[in-house]
C-alpha cells in the first residue's frame, strides 16, 4: 500500500484531464519474498518506482496530447543493481517515442536487491485514460513466448531469469 501511495503522490495533471496518473503496482512474487529482497524495506522499492513514474510522467507531458490509454512498465532487477524495463501499450504507440521511452526508463538507477531477482509491474494511464485496466499481471509480448502465456504469480526465479534474456520492446 506504501508503494502505491508513492507512485500516485507523482500524478500529473493538466487542465483538460490528466497527462499521467499511476493506478496500480503490482508485483509477481509473493510479499515476503519482496521483503526479504529489498534491503531498507519498501521504502527503497517505493523509491524506484517513483523515479519510473517521474520518467514516464515526464516523457508524456513533452509529447502532444495523445487518445488515452492504460498501460504498465514491468520492470526485473537483479542483484548488482541491474534492471530492465518492457511496456505494456498500445501497438499504435509510435516506435520511436516507445524506444525513447524504454530507453528513459532503463537508465533509472535500480534499487538494491540481494538473494534473487524481483519483478514488478507500475500500472497507469495516459492522455485520459481509455477503459478499465485488465484484471491480473501486465504480460510484456515479448514475455508471451518464454512463459507460453500469460505471467502468473509468483514467477520463479528460473521464470525471471529466462524472461531477463526476453527480447526488449525497442
Amino acid at each position: 500500500m506504501l508503494l502505491l501511495g508513492l507512485c500516485i503522490a507523482s500524478t500529473s495533471i493538466h487542465a483538460a484531464g490528466f497527462v499521467y496518473r499511476p493506478v496500480g503496482l503490482k508485483l509477481y512474487q509473493a510479499d515476503e519474498v519482496v521483503r526479504e529482497r529489498v534491503p531498507g524495506g519498501p521504502i527503497k522499492l517505493g523509491g524506484y518506482v517513483h523515479g519510473l513514474s517521474h520518467v514516464l510522467r515526464d516523457s508524456l507531458s513533452a509529447r502532444p496530447a495523445g487518445s488515452g490509454f492504460a498501460g504498465a512498465v514491468v520492470v526485473i532487477v537483479r542483484p548488482g543493481q541491474q534492471s530492465r524495463c518492457w511496456l505494456v501499450t498500445p501497438a499504435e504507440l509510435p516506435t520511436d517515442w516507445r524506444n525513447a521511452l524504454a530507453q528513459a526508463l532503463d537508465k533509472v538507477p535500480a534499487p538494491t536487491v540481494q538473494n534473487g531477482p524481483l519483478a514488478l509491474a507500475m500500472k497507469f494511464e495516459a492522455w485520459g485514460g481509455a477503459g478499465a485496466q485488465p484484471e491480473g499481471l501486465p504480460t510484456p509480448p515479448e514475455w508471451l513466448s518464454v512463459l507460453g502465456g500469460p505471467a502468473q504469480a509468483p514467477l520463479k526465479d528460473t521464470d525471471l531469469d529466462r524472461l531477463w534474456n526476453a527480447p526488449e520492446a525497442r
